[in-house]
């Protein structure tokens, strides 16, 4: 178990180019504690945000957490918002290529990506077509060199017989890792990449 300050600190020390953060919903509030911890040593995020929840007070709690005014962190975040799978599709690929063109230094943290995918009036196959073009997309950036944080919750029980959607996604990432919620904190588990990984809970 770890604070969330700490797991951030541990994720950040590994420089690996992609990181897959899945499990509980713990996992948006780690990835701000590494959009903080970013901008904090003089970086710039890019947010991308899929699931319509990004949550500037809980920003600014993740600011305090590192010891610095939410004002400062910021002015050095960037948020852009899909609100539908195509727009996502659209924006992580393209959209996001330009960005990283005027910030080449920036962390993209890519939030909650298969939230669009739970959605009943989005065929699974067409799912499927959109995340394999996100995913090649995000691989291209990061052999380019830049920096990404992937984040996906458990799916919602409803749509649990889509959980390999989560694998698709995987594709693009160097490291995955799993997050638990516990008292007091987080625990992280580390998941080789390239073996099978997600399994429905019950």
């Amino acid at each position: 178990m770890m604070t969330e300050q700490r797991a951030a600190q541990r994720l950040l020390s590994s420089n690996a180019a992609a990181v897959l953060l899945r499990g509980d919903p713990a996992v948006r509030t780690l990835a701000m504690d590494l959009a903080a911890a970013t901008i904090m040593a003089e970086g710039t995020v890019l947010w991308i945000e899929a699931a319509n929840q990004f949550d500037l007070y809980a920003f600014a709690e993740a600011a305090k957490r590192w010891g610095d005014p939410p004002e400062t962190l910021l002015k050095r975040l960037r948020i852009a918002r899909a609100f539908t799978i195509y727009q996502l599709g659209a924006l992580a690929t393209d959209g996001l290529e330009r960005a990283l063109r005027q910030y080449p230094d920036a962390v993209t943290v890519v939030s909650e990506p298969l939230a669009l995918a739970w959605d009943a009036e989005v065929p699974l196959a067409e799912a499927r077509r959109v995340l394999r073009t996100l995913a090649a997309g995000l691989q291209r950036v990061r052999q380019q060199g830049h920096r990404l944080v992937l984040t996906a919750p458990d799916p919602p029980a409803a749509f649990r017989h889509r959980v390999r959607l989560v694998d698709g996604l995987a594709a693009a990432a160097t490291r995955i890792v799993t997050v638990r919620a516990v008292e007091g904190g987080v625990a992280l588990h580390e998941h080789s990449v390239g073996t099978p990984r997600f399994a429905v809970r019950g």
